[in-house]
């Protein structure tokens, strides 16, 4: 009888294997036809992602998915405009080659994003005129780039000054006539993309496209003008305003240094809306603002040195600030609210509930359900209190006990749930009958002490790793 079920067992093993073979080469086959694939899901953030993609290129240009070249038919989901480092400072810092490291490593950063069956970037990369000594300089750079990145004309190309720019790209938007006009994304040199970002500008895109509005400016990162995301037409104003303010300088040949208060000077009859999220990062810190914590990846974008900040106070549920409303907007919300309880807390500060985790998320299902908050002693690490748990401190759980709902629901505090200062923010704590939730996940570290004797930590452990 034994014998019998063990067989069986064995029987039934093989067939789930030689059905998880054929899914497996299914899948595989499937990748070849990605949109069919997501369609078959019948998810809104696929089915607004493909209804994107369609709109700015027919199926006939559609590419095969494994393909490494872009033909010249296919259109650009998004445009990218790299400044280079010498339209910010007036004096050069860092040798030639660590300058080209940089901007490689942006370039690099932007093509990450690059999937030939749903998003497409073209570059433009911005070069200052006075600094290139040798006649051919754009040449050799537009050449010297293209052979690294193994990329073609259409996809990246190298601009001697903002005229020439503004003449190649943005002056055409004024005898076009096509419904959808592709965003214009604005890169600083020495920024990189976080990773797995490329769902957050299908957000923007989205947004952008139901709101309709040829002012609209969106903002996904800090910088001057990094970040910036906005339609043809608005970029050649901002272009034509950049040319008129080089031409004003007293010495013509001097370098044209950009500001965030000209910049400012131009949005101010836009209407700018701030991502809630930092999308990119920077590799250096300018020493001045070393004191200052400034947002990193996917963090509440909220930069204490810049004007442009999201309003977290005033737009907790929201993916965009300003968020203002309509009575009408308001009563719809308030029926969801009665009907679905997590409705109005769809973001908690920096953590978003949502039906499936985003895709900025690094742990699996199976790593959060082994996750367990622990609030400690009294003066004691994050480190210590999970020991005495016989767990250890895993930073990489941060963003998912940075709630309210976790001090409550797994702890039974009752206790008024407030949001820490930006600059100082560091971790959740229990101050008394204060719960205090954190801003910037960065800042955390697992052996740093409580600052006030009264505070508790709230800690994110998970299982030691067996050997």
């Amino acid at each position: 009888m034994r014998n019998t079920r063990v067989v069986g067992l064995v029987l039934l093993l093989s067939i789930a294997l030689v059905f998880h073979i054929l899914g497996t080469i299914k899948l595989s086959n499937d990748l070849n036809d990605l949109p069919s694939l997501l369609s078959l899901y019948n998810h809104p953030i696929f089915n607004q992602l493909l209804e994107w993609r369609k709109r700015i290129e027919n199926s006939e240009t559609m590419l095969p998915f494994n393909d490494q070249q872009v033909t010249a038919s296919v259109q650009c989901s998004m445009k990218f405009v790299v400044f280079s480092k010498s339209w910010f400072s007036s004096t050069s810092s860092g040798s030639e080659n660590s300058h080209h490291e940089q901007l490689l490593n942006t370039l690099k950063s932007i093509l990450k994003l690059r999937n030939f069956r749903i998003f497409i970037p073209c570059i433009t990369v911005v070069v200052d005129s006075t600094m290139n000594e040798k006649k051919n300089s754009k040449l050799d750079l537009e050449t010297i780039l293209q052979k690294q990145l193994n990329l073609n004309q259409q996809e990246l190309k190298v601009s001697n000054s903002l005229q020439e720019l503004n003449n190649n790209e943005f002056e055409s938007w004024k005898q076009s006539q096509q419904p959808f006009s592709t965003l214009i994304y604005l890169v600083e040199e020495g920024y990189e993309f976080c990773e797995r970002s490329l769902y957050h500008l299908m957000n923007i895109a989205k947004e952008a496209a139901m709101k309709k509005k040829k002012r609209n400016v969106y903002r996904a990162s800090t910088g001057i003008v990094n970040g910036l995301i906005f339609n043809d037409k608005i970029m050649n104003e901002f272009l034509n305003k950049l040319i008129m303010e080089a031409s004003t300088k007293k010495n013509p040949t001097s370098r044209f240094v950009l500001t965030e208060l000209l910049v400012l000077d131009f949005l101010k009859k836009k209407d700018l809306y701030m991502h809630r999220w930092q999308l990119m990062t920077k590799e250096e810190i300018p020493k001045q603002n070393v004191n200052v914590h400034q947002p990193q990846c996917y963090e509440t974008l909220i930069d204490p040195t810049s004007l442009f900040s999201f309003d977290v106070d005033r737009c907790k549920h929201s993916k965009f600030s300003p968020c203002e409303r309509n009575d009408d907007d308001l009563l719809v919300e308030n029926e969801l609210n009665s009907k679905n309880k997590f409705i109005d807390t769809e973001f908690v500060h920096d953590t978003a509930q949502e039906v499936i985790f985003p895709a900025t998320s690094k742990l699996s299902l199976s790593q959060l359900q082994q996750a367990e908050s622990v609030l400690a002693e009294l003066g004691s690490s994050c480190d210590q209190a999970c020991v005495k748990k016989g767990m250890k401190c895993n930073r990489e759980y941060f963003p998912y006990i940075n709630r309210c709902d976790e001090f409550k629901q797994y702890h039974h505090l009752r206790c008024e749930c407030l949001r820490e200062e930006e600059a100082t923010s560091r971790a959740p704590y229990l101050n008394q009958e204060r719960c205090m939730i954190a801003l910037r996940r960065s800042a955390f570290r697992c052996d740093s002490r409580p600052k006030d004797k009264a505070e508790r930590r709230l800690c994110p452990c998970s299982p030691k790793e067996t050997s």
